[in-house]
């Protein structure tokens, strides 16, 4: 992020959240009087925020989270798409370090922006961490992001960190970064692929929610054990890439009560 942005918003942290989300509103509408050639970010006419990234002009779209009998919503997972809303195929993997933290940082300010600053119903964000930022950053994961949503009037308890690992990922690293997480302020998540994965990851990480990928790895006939783990742990579960309405009604059968929709929506 550039310094000229940085300067707009930085503030004092600890400041309270407005209703309206005030602050980082105002910030949002501060882009405009930056230098062209000095933004980190932009927006277009219809009010969205964008950066570029391997010349490629990127911005959010949000998937919302329901609660499947009250309807009830509980906030958005996060996408990283390009102009014309299809996801973004960034390779994260071409990058050093220093290049892999940043870019890393700019995307979750870009979302934060988004979200908070222009979307219309902002709840409660899942943001995606890739598991290759814990091995970037060795100690206090989530400081220095606490800090910038702070100076933007938002509190950490309006995020999920979400942490997306791989089947390399050591839990004991996991469990680590989740705690420094905590610490920080933030609710914490995790991606389960495998239904086995699954009771590890409940009993050694305790993370506040875990998403469920529904696909032909998963036998909906194993979930009731699964849910039965989670509320032991007070962990919440969330199902995740659901392909029709059958297991719509297996996942609720089983207990499983929150579904993130697909049905995207842009700020």
């Amino acid at each position: 992020m550039s310094t000229p942005f940085a300067d707009l918003i930085w503030g004092e942290p600890g400041v309270s959240v407005g209703s309206n989300y005030e602050r980082v509103r105002a910030a949002v509408g501060k882009l405009s009087q930056l230098p062209s050639d000095e933004r980190a970010f932009w927006r277009d006419s219809s009010g969205r925020v964008f950066v570029n990234l391997h010349d490629t002009e990127l911005t959010s779209a949000f998937l919302p989270v329901q609660e499947v009998d009250s309807g009830d919503l509980l906030g958005h997972f996060v996408q990283l798409v390009d102009r014309a809303g299809k996801p973004a195929q960034f390779r994260f993997d071409q990058l050093d370090d220093d290049g892999f933290i940043a870019t890393d940082r700019l995307l979750r300010a870009l979302h934060t922006l988004n979200y908070f600053g222009c979307s219309t119903e902002p709840i409660r964000l899942f943001l995606d961490v890739n598991h290759r930022f814990f091995s970037s950053i060795s100690d206090n994961h989530g400081r220095a992001f606490r800090h910038l949503i702070e100076s933007l009037g938002l509190l950490p308890g309006h995020f999920v960190i979400q942490v997306v690992a791989s089947d390399e990922t050591d839990l004991n690293t996991l469990a680590f970064a989740a705690d420094n997480y905590r610490r920080n302020g933030f609710l914490t998540g995790l991606y389960c692929r495998y239904p086995l994965q699954s009771r590890s990851l409940i009993a050694q990480i305790r993370p506040d929610f875990l998403s469920l990928w529904i696909d032909e790895a998963w036998c909906l006939s194993e979930l009731p054990d699964i849910v039965d783990a989670a509320n032991s742990f007070r962990v919440k579960l969330i199902a995740r890439n659901i392909q029709n309405q059958s297991q719509v009604f297996g996942l609720r059968q089983a207990g499983v009560n929150l579904l993130q929709l697909e049905n995207s929506i842009s700020p």
